[in-house]
């Protein structure tokens, strides 16, 4: 059994075994639901694609149109069938 301590701050670590468990690292969230039996539920909030998106920002280098996105399409395509001709 786990146990942690409340701060003065109303704070608390969730010890690493449930971390681990419930697949939890910082940053994410968690949302306490109260039973009708009158135990606490601890659920983790997934994150929205909003967030996911986030996550790549530093990938991007610029922004690509549409027309840019078929015309390297074409290019990767014609390479493709000239490699078949060899």
């Amino acid at each position: 059994m786990a146990t942690s301590t409340i701060t003065s701050r109303g704070q608390t670590t969730i010890p690493r075994d449930i971390r681990k468990k419930m697949h939890l690292q910082e940053g994410d969230r968690i949302e306490w639901v109260e039973r009708n039996d009158g135990h606490i539920e601890i659920i983790p909030i997934t994150r929205d694609a909003a967030d996911v998106a986030g996550m790549f920002r530093d990938w991007v280098k610029k922004p690509v149109s549409v027309e840019d996105m078929n015309k390297k399409a074409r290019q990767l395509a014609a390479a493709r069938f000239r490699q078949g001709l060899e």
